[in-house]
């Protein structure tokens, strides 16, 4: 539910950090971050690292400055407004990620809104549900907003994992404020 969000509670500032758990070892190659409904939330930089023990960290990404709506889709690069930020390194073996804040953006705060951990897949594995994507943005283009967020809705429930559906529902949502 991107209307929902973890906030830092204070301005954006270096060194504000969050722990996802994922509960077991996983290989991790990809993460993707929503900032929620408010895009002025994203990050300025950040720092992912990684760990198997939560004692000994590994940094597998970091970049100080980064240009959050810059993601990939069917592997080309695309730009919005949605503020996603999109991390790919190498896989790391790893049960915690720690996401650091770098930069400051005062007076508004850091926050997540989804977060969505990748292990590598199968190579060109294309899902069927981009026809549908595809559909919503056609809605979205004839200005039938109501009519993209109720299909967003039903891939979401059918796929709580789908990072293009929640990116967009963000946008549709966000647009309505």
């Amino acid at each position: 539910d991107v209307t929902t969000r973890w906030g830092s509670g204070k301005p954006k500032g270096p060194g504000i950090w969050y722990l996802l758990d994922l509960g077991r070892i996983e290989t991790v190659h990809r993460v993707v971050l929503l900032p929620g409904i408010f895009v002025t939330d994203a990050p300025v930089g950040l720092r992912v690292e990684a760990s198997r023990d939560k004692e000994n960290w590994r940094t597998v990404w970091e970049l100080p400055e980064i240009m959050p709506g810059l993601y990939t889709w069917r592997g080309q690069p695309r730009f919005d407004h949605s503020g996603i930020v999109e991390l790919a390194f190498p896989g790391a073996q790893a049960r915690y990620l720690r996401f650091t804040h770098l930069g400051e953006s005062p007076p508004f705060d850091w926050s997540i809104g989804e977060i969505f951990v990748f292990a590598p897949g199968e190579p060109g594995a294309e899902s069927p549900k981009e026809d549908i994507l595809a559909a919503v943005r056609g809605k979205l283009i004839r200005g039938r907003p109501a009519e993209a967020e109720e299909m967003l809705s039903c891939i979401i429930e059918a796929d709580p994992e789908a990072v293009e559906a929640h990116r967009m529902l963000a946008l549709v949502r966000s647009a309505g404020r």
